[in-house]
Parts: C-alpha cells; structure tokens; sequence
C-alpha cells in the first residue's frame, strides 16, 4: 500500500505524560538502526550506515533522496529488519538539521509514522515538522528539554545522511520475528534468535578479518563465544596444533568462516587440528581479543 502525505499528524499526536509513562507518551531517548546479518557486517567494514535510495512506495522515492532509516520501536515480537542493532542518541542524531513530516504507511501494523531529517532546506517542497507544539507523534518539551514518541505507531525516522559507527553508543543482538522479514521472499538468515545471530556476526567479523577502525561497544558476544566455540567441544581433539603456533590463527580464522557459512563438519575438522580443547580455546580467545568494540567483561570467565 503506498505512503498515505495526509498534511495533518495530529491523530498520531503524543499522549500526555505521567508518572508512569504510557504507551502513548514513551521517552525518546536512544534510537534504532537494525540490519541483517550480512548488511551488518557490512556497516562494521566501513564503518558508518550508508545512506540509500528509498525502495518502496514511498512520497520520496522518486526524488532521489539518499536516507538511513532509524526507529525507537523495540519490536516486542522479534524485528523484521534483522537481529543486529546499532544504537544512537536521539539528541545528537537530531542536531543542526530541519525536520519534515513525510506520511504515514496505514498497510504496515502497527501504522508507521515518516519523519525526515535533513541539513537541507526543503521547505519549498515539504511539509516541515515541529516537534515543540507536542501536536504529532514526535514531542520535544522544551520545558526540562525531553522527547517523547507515541508508541502506538512505528515511528520511522529517515536521516539523509550517512552515519559514521563512532556516534554509536553500542551495537546488540535482538531476536528477528518468527514469520515475517521485510526482505522476501525468505529471511536470509533463517530467522534466527539473538543468540544464534551473536554467533554468525562473530564469526563473520572474525573470519572476514575485523575492522581496524573505532567501532562501539558490542554487547552479547559472550553468548556467541559460547555457541560458536564451547558448543563444538565434545570431547578431546586429537591434533599438535598449539595456540602459540604461528598456524593457529588462520586456523581459528578457517573455522569462524566454516561456522559462518553453516559448514558444522568443516569446523569440527579445524577443531580437531588442536592439541587440547584449552589449546583451541586459547587460540580462539587470542583471536576474538583483536575484535574491536569488545568489552574485557564479556570474556571474563569464557575461556581457561
């Protein structure tokens, strides 16, 4: 269903707050950028949200404006964008730009609210939005300088702009939604949990060689450590391979890329090439320790 440019958001309007925020009235504080897998260790290579062409039927999409899309929805049952989440302040995101009321996507349920935020002047061309008059989906209270959005909807933010990853606050893992992906006609990553998803972003950024540039704070990678490295360990493998050996590390690289790739027989060979299971954890610790972003405190208590 197209995008629906109604000139009025006032039926969208923010609830009034309250000591209990409602549903209605919830803080704005920390926005969303959720990708799948594979887009996101994309974004981790070069290091920012790249801005693209809007696809769908959209009031943009034939005015060849480049957006990033972001959102503050926390997708109760599993998002349809992906399981890999980089979030951002909503206050600096915001900064030196003009905000324009977009429309709203009734097809989608919940309804989705479009709000673009641009350094360019548009206002010969489009409807520019105001949050202070706290009359749509978006309020800004300048009294004590808080925003709130109405939860009711899914608010989608689109910033023309890229966006570089060190104005990142963190990056975590969510569960995708069970049945429903926005890239059809089948989820590329099966629709995995978030712990699932943790393991095949580590293993990604581990065999296709991790970033050198600054990157936020990855949280939840203990889990994937745990389902990529420990799940394997059956028993005793029954190689010479040492963490120390100079081979170690591709080795360690050989087996995250046959778990990226669903290769289970693959990696188990690579496991086996170590002298003992403490010998392939340690390599394997040496080498996720080069994974920019990674917190002291989700290794501690992992490896021997």
């Amino acid at each position: 269903m197209p995008e629906t440019n109604t000139s009025s958001w006032s039926n969208f309007a923010v609830g009034k707050p309250g000591n209990n925020y409602s549903q209605t009235c919830k803080p704005l504080e920390t926005i969303y950028h959720v990708s799948h897998i594979e887009s996101a260790l994309s974004i981790i290579k070069q290091g920012k949200l790249k801005a693209g062409l809007i696809y769908d039927d959209s009031y943009l999409n034939s005015r060849r404006i480049l957006v990033t899309w972001f959102s503050p929805n926390d997708w109760y049952y599993g998002s349809i964008y992906g399981n890999i989440r980089f979030q951002f302040d909503w206050k600096k995101l915001i900064e030196d730009r003009h905000y324009y009321w977009i429309g709203t996507m009734e097809g989608y349920h919940p309804t989705a609210i479009r709000i673009l935020l641009s350094k360019n002047d548009y206002k010969s061309k489009l409807k520019p939005y105001n949050p202070i008059r706290g009359d749509g989906p978006w309020w800004h209270n300048k009294a004590n300088d808080k925003h709130f959005w109405n939860g009711n909807y899914t608010l989608e933010i689109m910033l023309e702009d890229d966006v570089s990853l060190r104005d990142a606050l963190k990056v975590d893992f969510i569960d995708h939604h069970k049945d429903i992906c926005t890239i059809k006609p089948n989820c590329p990553d099966h629709y995995p949990d978030r712990n699932d998803a943790a393991a095949l972003f580590l293993a990604g950024s581990i065999s296709q060689h991790p970033p050198t540039i600054e990157i936020p704070q990855i949280e939840g990678i203990s889990s994937a450590i745990s389902n990529l490295c420990l799940s394997i360990i059956r028993k005793s493998p029954s190689g010479r391979l040492l963490a120390s050996s100079q081979e170690s590390t591709a080795i360690i690289r050989a087996f995250m890329a046959a778990s990226y790739f669903g290769r289970k027989e693959e990696s188990k060979v690579f496991w086996n090439m170590f002298k003992s299971n403490n010998e392939f954890l340690n390599a394997c610790k040496r080498l996720i320790e080069t994974l920019p972003g990674l917190s002291p405190d989700e290794l501690d208590g992992l490896f021997p």
